[in-house]
């Protein structure tokens, strides 16, 4: 019950609690088939089998989860390419980028947003449309140059690219 423990606490979009959920509810329901002879002279064990398996044999939850599936793929796939909140650098909301540049960054949201994958989506789904027009609406903002400003001092300031939840939840894209 605790798929809390497995999010990495960055929030929508980043940690998707649902989908973590019920990929933990298919391991436990596998790992009692898999001892099915010792489940069935266990009352509760017997019990939470057959809660299990009306959840996972559910058609429309299966549906639904196959959706976000693909979602949490296409979302990690721009995540990356922007750059936000990688998973394996550990730095959360707070990650730098590695001082990658911007031009590197955008040279890989603009292989994202033209890929066939993207664009197949794109065509069949209003959602991802939306998406798409909100990846076009803020894409000045998403690659500003830094600003240096003097002060005595000379200090970078990178503008903030985006907030991923402004593109992803007003479009209905959801992956948690």
């Amino acid at each position: 019950m605790d798929s809390n423990s497995e999010l990495s606490g960055y929030g929508f979009p980043f940690d998707q609690a649902h989908l973590v959920f019920y990929t933990r509810v298919e391991k436990a329901y596998a790992t009692i088939q898999k001892i099915k002879d010792i489940t069935m002279n266990n009352q509760a064990m017997y019990q939470l089998q057959k809660i299990l398996a009306v959840i996972v044999d559910d058609e429309n939850l299966k549906n639904t989860v196959q959706k976000m599936r693909e979602n949490v793929a296409i979302f990690e796939q721009l995540r990356k390419a922007m750059r936000i909140a990688i998973p394996a650098e550990k730095q959360g909301l707070k990650d730098l980028g590695k001082n990658i540049s911007i031009k590197s960054i955008k040279t890989k949201v603009t292989a994202f947003r033209n890929s066939s994958e993207f664009s197949t989506k794109v065509s069949k789904d209003k959602a991802y449309q939306n998406m798409q027009k909100q990846i076009d609406k803020y894409w000045a903002k998403l690659f500003a140059d830094p600003i240096t400003v003097t002060t005595g001092d000379t200090t970078t300031i990178q503008p903030q690219r985006t907030n991923l939840r402004t593109i992803f939840s007003s479009n209905q894209i959801h992956v948690s």
